[in-house]
């Protein structure tokens, strides 16, 4: 039990970050010069990372604060029925299997 508690390794992740990642780079070709450079470095750590949510990973910041603005934009654009929105927020995990299984769908998988 321990060690379950002590587990940093985020297996979502490891499942989505290339997804993601492939999806901004699609995405970048309407971005300033100065944004591009913005994006590119936050992919580069993104690709790197190891996918464990260590307290002095700047890639498991970077996803977490990505994951929740990707949360926040298919809650409240994506789901047209207010019941529906409530219950993914209440419901648990099922909002970051939402959320996964439709950047899989943007992504053309």
């Amino acid at each position: 039990m321990y060690k379950l508690a002590l587990d940093v390794l985020d297996v979502q992740a490891r499942a989505s970050v290339a997804d993601m990642l492939y999806l901004v780079d699609k995405a970048t070709l309407q971005l300033s010069d100065e944004q591009k450079a913005k994006v590119e470095n936050a992919m580069s750590l993104l690709s790197r990372w190891d996918y464990r949510f260590d307290s002095d990973s700047s890639a498991a910041s970077i996803f977490h604060a990505w994951e929740i603005q990707i949360g926040y934009f298919l809650h409240e654009t994506k789901i047209e029925s207010p019941v529906a929105r409530m219950m993914l927020s209440y419901g648990g995990n099922n909002i970051g299997q939402f959320m996964w299984m439709s950047i899989k769908e943007w992504a053309d998988f």
